[in-house]
């Protein structure tokens, strides 16, 4: 039961680490709600964050390969989404911005 245990948070740590392969998805935590998906027959992908944090603002972003293109910053408790065309580069990712300009949460 143990080793169930240290391999979920192992798993758990790597996943807030590195790049998640995916196009549809959502992650809740105590900072963010953050969803984003991609409608391909439209050729556009989409990311939206409920900011949860008095102390950090998250903008929505997504990255075609030519840099990140990001909507508003949610302040505590606003939705913001993002929409981004994906005609030209059907390689993307989805990010968070946060307001030191980095870049969290990012998606592959």
């Amino acid at each position: 039961m143990k080793r169930i245990g240290f391999i979920l948070s192992v798993c758990a740590i790597l996943f807030c680490t590195f790049s998640v392969k995916a196009a549809n998805g959502s992650i809740d935590d105590s900072r963010v709600l953050y969803t984003y998906w991609d409608r391909e027959d439209w050729s556009v992908a989409y990311t939206g964050v409920v900011n949860k944090l008095s102390y950090q603002a998250y903008a929505p972003c997504v990255d075609d390969g030519y840099g990140y293109g990001c909507g508003s910053f949610a302040l505590q408790d606003q939705y913001e989404e993002y929409v981004h065309n994906i005609f030209e580069n059907h390689s993307h990712k989805h990010a968070l911005q946060n307001r030191d300009f980095g870049y969290d949460y990012v998606v592959e």
